[in-house]
């Protein structure tokens, strides 16, 4: 059985490599980025680079673990974030390397995400993924729940989208509603979802 817990700094980078992988074939994510380099590698440095700013601004990253190896991981930001315009700034040559010539679509969809959250506070699930050996084992609705437990005992909800229509039954179980779709630009679109504080339901 996985074990969770929060990242440590050793984990960043088995924690970025897994969810690069899972987002590399990922139709959202894959529709912004240009193929004319490796895309696991530009989602490698894009995830280290998401990591490091949640823990500079109070967001969490959950991992799994399976024998002591990280098989799973989840990104979360806090109630009440909201970058400022110096740390928007500051993201640029991120953004740049890891989008390339489709980083205004990246930037734009960004944006049509970031004004489609909910106002009233809530824990934000940016990311997750499992490790393809792993799943199946409960790795994902385990880094899920954990997010869903600091959200209850906050007492605020909890928000995502997801990227593909595939993952909706996924996030049902686990007592998710359905908000709008997202609109993006030059790739699919997103699917909003929404949990009040409330017990996890489903397995």
């Amino acid at each position: 059985m996985p074990e969770f817990a929060r990242a440590t700094t050793a984990d960043a980078p088995a924690a970025a490599r897994i969810l690069a992988k899972a987002f590399a074939t990922d139709p959202h994510v894959a529709g912004l980025l240009p193929s004319d380099r490796d895309v696991v590698d530009r989602l490698t440095r894009w995830f280290r680079h998401s990591i490091a700013e949640a823990g500079k601004t109070g967001g969490w990253v959950d991992v799994a673990r399976a024998g002591g190896t990280v098989v799973g991981a989840a990104l979360w930001e806090p109630p009440g974030h909201q970058r400022s315009k110096l740390q928007a700034l500051a993201g640029v040559p991120m953004l740049v390397r890891t989008y390339g010539r489709r980083t205004l679509d990246a930037v734009r969809t960004h944006r049509e995400a970031d004004v489609a959250r909910p106002s009233k506070p809530h824990w934000y699930l940016a990311s997750l993924a499992a490790d393809p050996a792993a799943q199946g084992t409960g790795v994902g609705s385990g880094l899920v729940r954990a997010g869903l437990a600091r959200a209850a005992a906050d007492g605020v909800g909890t928000y995502l989208e997801s990227s593909t229509p595939d993952n909706l039954p996924f996030y049902r179980r686990l007592g998710f509603e359905e908000l709008d779709q997202v609109p993006s630009h030059g790739t699919a679109d997103l699917h909003a979802m929404w949990q009040d504080p409330s017990p996890v339901t489903g397995a």
